[in-house]
């Protein structure tokens, strides 16, 4: 019987590699499918959750990111700054003046930057279920996105290190999303292997599937 032959081998496990093999392989017999198939729902829930929560809060970091250029640009057209460059919204004493050669261009480059990020992070709601066409287009924002970034740093690198890490905070921003949004893909990526090689394991049973 099929549990007999998984038993017969807990003499012979002579490393943590085989214990542990061994032992999926008596979870594999010994639990029922409708056990498993149960197991592996929640897993693909708590995954999807997990996913949602983290896109939240990275696009939630777009948007505070945002209103420090949307303040920059505001006070650059306030009647008291017209003879004079604004201020860099980051707070130093004393306070520190903006140098870049096209501050709006700087500063409307950066809100893209953070919108096409922000919109980038949305369009991984679901990774599993990105279709071709639809990753294409994802990954054409993510290039439009660290290209306007990159922009705004090569414009502020004549200005003081404070100015110009205020410039080369939206390109860390999309920097952090790529690197997040791939660590998940591999999670996603991983629980798929997980379950197509258990629903192939318990297929493949010499019972058909039925521990005895």
């Amino acid at each position: 019987m099929a549990t007999e032959s998984v038993f017969k081998r807990k003499t012979t496990v002579s490393n943590p590699e085989d214990e542990a093999e061994y032992l999926d392989e008596q979870v594999l017999f010994l639990c029922p499918f409708s056990e498993q198939d149960k197991i592996i729902n929640q897993l693909r829930e708590k995954n999807e959750k997990s996913n949602k929560s983290i896109t939240r809060g990275l696009a939630g970091l777009s948007a505070l990111v945002s209103i420090l250029y949307v303040l920059y640009i505001w006070e650059y057209f306030q009647p008291s700054q017209l003879l004079s460059m604004p201020v860099v919204p980051i707070p130093t004493n004393p306070p520190t003046e903006s140098t870049t050669s096209f501050p709006l261009i700087s500063g409307f480059s950066s809100i893209t930057t953070l919108g096409l990020s922000f919109y980038y992070i949305l369009t991984f709601k679901d990774l599993s279920a990105m279709t071709p066409s639809a990753e294409t287009a994802s990954s054409n924002i993510l290039r439009a996105s660290l290209g306007t970034g990159l922009v705004t740093v090569l414009l502020a690198l004549r200005t003081s290190w404070v100015e110009l890490l205020f410039w080369a905070m939206p390109l860390m921003v999309v920097m952090l999303y790529a690197g997040a949004l791939k660590m998940m893909r591999e999670v996603d990526n991983s629980l798929i292997c997980f379950i197509t090689m258990t629903m192939t394991v318990y297929v493949n049973l010499p019972t058909g599937g039925k521990a005895k």
